[in-house]
């Protein structure tokens, strides 16, 4: 539980920085790239440190291919969660990336049966009864929007945010059941060597992002995109760890919920994000999702 409480905490961090940077007008792909290339240079560490050199070949063998399908996942629903930030609601946005759970968590159960479907038990109703009302906060966080607290200072949503927001929560998806797949990983060195290489994926796709757009880096950049990326090598690399002593039905549920009401709170004290009735609602139903989801876990 102590590798999800700090996964948790660390990953509502890099979102309120990111967020942060966004909302001050840094350039959204430097900001990426830098964050990226952080995490990525944290990851090259951590990878020549786990497995010795003649090991890589094969470390590769065993997880390279789903690292680096991860890293493009990955990286991709950065961008596009930043993008969504820069052109929309911060908290929606989040909201909705968040909920993106619902795709490795129904894996988690189908592919993996993690709690048989049948015959149904008390333990099945309460996780998916946990899931359905994350599902719930993300409609109420949405009718949130539509009727906005007068103090609201965030922008309306556009085609352009759609757009990003789709591209983010389908990615961030894919990524989680890559994830999920890496709690079957065997050894401590080759779970690292897979997450590492993750961070290397993005960080190479951030490199040559960047000799194709070059982008002008200043220091706001530099600052956030540095804290972030550090915040988020520690939030995002723990992860297999976490599913590694708990099952998907609860990491990702429980996550999403959590890092959900943190950064609308922050939000609302950090950006002027004042939520409505129905936003208050709705943090109060993502704190009943997190009793359901980790009861008798």
């Amino acid at each position: 539980m102590i590798y999800l409480i700090i996964s948790i905490v660390f990953l509502a961090a890099t979102a309120l920085c990111l967020a942060d940077g966004t909302r001050r007008g840094f350039n959204v792909l430097t900001l990426n790239l830098v964050f990226r290339m952080t995490s990525g240079i944290l990851g090259l560490v951590v990878l020549l440190s786990c497995v010795p050199l003649k090991d890589i070949p094969a470390a590769w063998s065993q997880v390279g291919g789903m690292a680096v399908a991860g890293g493009v996942c990955f990286w991709i629903s950065g961008l596009a969660a930043l993008q969504a930030v820069r052109t929309g609601h911060l908290g929606v946005t989040w909201t909705a990336k968040r909920c993106a759970m619902v795709i490795p968590t129904v894996a988690s159960v189908v592919l993996w049966k993690e709690i048989p479907l049948w015959p149904v038990s008390n333990l099945l109703l309460l996780r998916l009864g946990g899931v359905g009302l994350i599902v719930t906060v993300a409609v109420l966080l949405a009718m949130d929007r539509l009727h906005p607290h007068p103090e609201d200072q965030s922008k309306s949503a556009s085609s352009g945010w759609v757009a990003w927001l789709v591209t983010c929560v389908l990615t961030y998806g894919v990524y989680g059941i890559i994830l999920r797949a890496s709690a079957s990983i065997q050894g401590e060195a080759t779970r690292g060597a897979f997450m590492a290489t993750v961070f290397v994926t993005a960080m190479i796709l951030s490199c040559i992002a960047w000799a194709i757009c070059r982008p002008v880096c200043g220091r706001g950049e530099l600052i956030a995109g540095s804290v972030a990326g550090i915040a988020g090598f520690i939030g995002s690399g723990i992860r297999p760890w976490a599913l590694r002593d708990l099952p998907g039905i609860v990491v990702f549920p429980v996550t999403a919920a959590s890092v959900m009401v943190l950064v609308q709170l922050g939000g609302e004290f950090l950006h002027g994000h004042r939520l409505s009735l129905w936003g208050r609602l709705g943090i109060a139903v993502a704190i009943a999702a997190i009793f359901m989801l980790t009861l008798n876990a």
